[in-house]
Protein backbone atom coordinates (compact mmCIF):
# COMPACT_ATOMS: atom_id res chain seq x y z
CA UNK A 1 0.00 0.00 0.00
CA UNK A 2 1.31 3.43 -0.97
CA UNK A 3 1.78 6.07 1.69
CA UNK A 4 -0.66 8.83 0.70
CA UNK A 5 0.53 11.32 3.29
CA UNK A 6 4.12 11.48 2.07
CA UNK A 7 5.55 12.95 5.25
CA UNK A 8 5.45 16.33 6.87
CA UNK A 9 5.17 19.23 4.41
CA UNK A 10 8.12 21.58 4.31
CA UNK A 11 7.44 25.24 4.97
CA UNK A 12 8.91 27.46 2.29
CA UNK A 13 11.09 30.24 3.60
CA UNK A 14 10.90 33.82 2.45
CA UNK A 15 13.68 35.04 0.27
CA UNK A 16 14.83 38.57 0.82
CA UNK A 17 16.71 40.60 -1.70
CA UNK A 18 20.39 40.20 -0.97
CA UNK A 19 21.90 43.62 -0.52
CA UNK A 20 25.32 44.61 -1.71
CA UNK A 21 27.40 44.59 1.46
CA UNK A 22 29.65 47.21 -0.05
CA UNK A 23 26.92 49.87 -0.20
CA UNK A 24 26.57 52.08 2.88
CA UNK A 25 22.99 53.08 1.99
CA UNK A 26 21.93 49.43 1.76
CA UNK A 27 23.65 48.61 5.03
CA UNK A 28 21.94 51.54 6.71
CA UNK A 29 18.52 50.38 5.48
CA UNK A 30 19.23 46.92 6.89
CA UNK A 31 20.30 48.54 10.18
CA UNK A 32 17.04 50.53 10.34
CA UNK A 33 14.95 47.41 9.62
CA UNK A 34 16.73 45.56 12.44
CA UNK A 35 16.28 48.43 14.90
CA UNK A 36 12.61 48.72 13.93
CA UNK A 37 12.15 44.99 14.57
CA UNK A 38 13.84 45.43 17.95
CA UNK A 39 11.11 47.93 18.84
CA UNK A 40 13.19 51.12 19.01
CA UNK A 41 11.21 54.31 19.51
CA UNK A 42 10.27 56.40 16.46
CA UNK A 43 12.35 59.28 17.82
CA UNK A 44 15.40 57.03 18.13
CA UNK A 45 14.98 55.80 14.56
CA UNK A 46 14.63 59.40 13.36
CA UNK A 47 17.82 60.32 15.22
CA UNK A 48 19.62 57.48 13.43
CA UNK A 49 18.35 58.82 10.09
CA UNK A 50 19.38 62.39 10.92
CA UNK A 51 22.85 61.24 11.96
CA UNK A 52 23.24 59.19 8.79
CA UNK A 53 22.15 62.18 6.70
CA UNK A 54 24.81 64.32 8.39
CA UNK A 55 27.40 61.63 7.77
CA UNK A 56 26.43 61.51 4.07
CA UNK A 57 26.75 65.30 3.86
CA UNK A 58 30.25 64.98 5.31
CA UNK A 59 31.16 62.30 2.75
CA UNK A 60 29.76 64.40 -0.09
CA UNK A 61 31.68 67.51 1.00
CA UNK A 62 34.93 65.55 0.90
CA UNK A 63 33.91 63.73 -2.30
CA UNK A 64 34.17 60.33 -0.58
CA UNK A 65 32.31 57.38 -2.06
CA UNK A 66 29.62 55.49 -0.14
CA UNK A 67 30.94 52.15 -1.38
CA UNK A 68 33.12 50.32 1.12
CA UNK A 69 35.43 49.00 -1.58
CA UNK A 70 36.29 52.56 -2.56
CA UNK A 71 36.41 53.80 1.02
CA UNK A 72 39.17 51.39 1.91
CA UNK A 73 41.25 52.64 -1.02
CA UNK A 74 41.36 56.23 0.26
CA UNK A 75 44.82 57.29 1.34
CA UNK A 76 45.21 60.23 3.66
CA UNK A 77 48.13 62.61 3.58
CA UNK A 78 49.31 62.73 7.18
CA UNK A 79 52.31 64.99 6.55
Amino acid sequence: MENIRGGKPIKRTRRRKIRDLGDLDGLFQTFIMIKTAEGKAKETLQQYRDNYKSFNTFLDELDISRFLRLLTEIQYDTT
